[in-house]
């Protein structure tokens, strides 16, 4: 696995590349850090996909196949777990439907039914094996099939 990463540093790597307002939290004058103490992830607020590829829409540079794209949403909130992923997140409400492990993180694609929202996890230190992913697809079993 890489070196830990501080939250900021992950804001880094997973949502400035590609941002609208610049490539990293300490020179990016829109940088608005903030934490969802519910759920115990942080992200950038003012994040914003500025890549749009003809016939796909928005994508997340920062991130790998299968996890980069927002699909029909205006919005997809990237929650990045600079300490393993808290117990409970994953129910009924917040549905885990696609898991990767990716240069030592655990991504997760998470989709919210009741209110037809996506979401992408970024967890460092996340085990692929826990037992509240056992029903995610296994990104990683397909990832050469992804466009």
């Amino acid at each position: 696995m890489k070196k830990r990463l501080t939250v900021v540093a992950m804001i880094g790597e997973f949502q400035c590349p590609g941002c609208v307002y610049g490539p990293d939290p300490k020179s990016c004058s829109q940088y608005k850090y903030e934490e969802h103490e519910h759920v115990g992830s942080a992200c950038c607020a003012t994040h914003c996909a500025g890549t749009r590829i003809l016939g796909i829409g928005r994508v997340v540079l920062g991130l790998p196949r299968g996890f980069n794209r927002y699909g029909t949403s205006d919005d997809m909130p990237i929650r990045l777990y600079e300490k393993g992923h808290p117990k409970g997140v994953w129910n009924p409400f917040n549905v885990p439907v696609w898991k990767m492990m990716w240069e030592g993180f655990l991504l997760v694609r998470t989709y919210s039914p009741r209110v037809n929202r996506s979401y992408i996890d970024v967890i460092q230190g996340g085990n692929i094996d826990d037992p509240a992913l056992k029903n995610a697809y296994d990104v990683g079993a397909f990832y050469n099939e992804i466009d």
